[in-house]
């Protein structure tokens, strides 16, 4: 856990480093103060100012709890719902499908599942440190479990990776108890099938509604169609998008195209003012970020 708190420490000195750039923290000497206490801080959690003794009890378990299914058995069936992409969002997509009685099946294109949260981003954040989506509270409750059973409860790794609204609202996980996890919300759905190395390569259609998806493996392995009811695209760049033929754009457009007054190439001052309270004022219950953009250079070309 050593990387993830000093991931947690260099987080912390940007959040406090945001609040204090306000116009009563202007003096230079106060905000030295500021970062000299957080420096002296930076072995506690980020939740606690003491800490229960942290006991190591290494965990057994395997990471890959989901057992994949076999091509042959995929080949030519009809699904209600097709997943591509087992990030964080399509995993969810599918469990939540699964559990509502859907005959799913998720397909990632390696043997991983969990996106950036299995593959070294370690970290979620937010305004809101509440309950949110079942599913996500679920998620967060299994992980903060293990590091109660394999670190101790209120130990400094217990506290880095719980989530709450009391402190700035992000935790840290490492990457193979997140990868652990969504194996675990994956493997529990018995309406669930998961088809890892295979990614979309061809998409029939019926007007505007896709029928059935090609599949081919990254290596080798037989290439398949599946038929579904549904298809959700759950990768990070639209692949099941773009083998759907759903037109799409690379880059930005000038501005004049739209409109729109972010649009183009441009080039921004950096702000050193607090973050807007409008929200905060609005009685929503979040937590700003520091505001760091500023105004447009009007000399900016504005081209796409």
């Amino acid at each position: 856990m050593f990387r993830v708190r000093l991931l947690a420490t260099l987080a912390l000195l940007v959040v406090v480093a945001h609040r204090a750039r306000s116009a009563d923290d202007a003096d230079p000497a106060a905000f030295a103060a500021r970062r000299a206490k957080l420096a002296a801080a930076v072995a506690l959690s980020p939740l606690a100012e003491t800490n229960a003794p942290t006991r190591r009890q290494p965990s057994s378990e395997p990471i890959y709890l989901a057992h994949p299914v076999a091509a042959e058995q995929v080949h030519g069936k009809h699904y209600d719902l097709v997943v591509i992409g087992a990030t964080p969002g399509g995993i969810a997509c599918a469990v939540r499908a699964a559990r509502q009685g859907c005959a799913t099946l998720l397909v990632q294109h390696n043997r991983h599942i969990g996106g950036m949260m299995s593959n070294g981003l370690m970290q979620w954040d937010a305004l809101y440190g509440g309950p949110r989506a079942p599913l996500f509270s679920e998620l967060l409750r299994n992980i903060e479990r293990h590091y109660i059973a394999t670190t101790g409860k209120d130990s400094t790794d217990h506290q880095t990776v719980r989530y709450t609204h009391e402190h700035y609202p992000i935790g840290w996980a490492e990457p193979h108890v997140a990868e652990r996890e969504f194996n675990r919300l994956v493997a529990g759905e018995k309406n669930l099938a998961l088809l890892l190395d295979y990614y979309p390569t061809e998409a029939k259609r019926q007007g505007r509604r896709i029928t059935q998806l090609g599949l081919k493996p990254c290596g080798s392995g037989t290439e398949l169609v599946v038929n579904a009811t549904m298809f959700a695209d759950g990768t990070y760049e639209g692949d099941l998008a773009a083998v759907a033929k759903v037109p799409y754009r690379v880059g930005r457009e000038a501005r004049e195209e739209f409109g729109e007054p972010h649009a183009g190439k441009l080039f921004t001052n950096i702000a050193k003012q607090s973050a807007p309270r409008d929200a905060v004022e609005a009685r929503l219950n979040i937590r700003p970020y520091g505001s760091n953009q500023g105004p447009i250079d009007p000399t900016s070309p504005f081209t796409a």
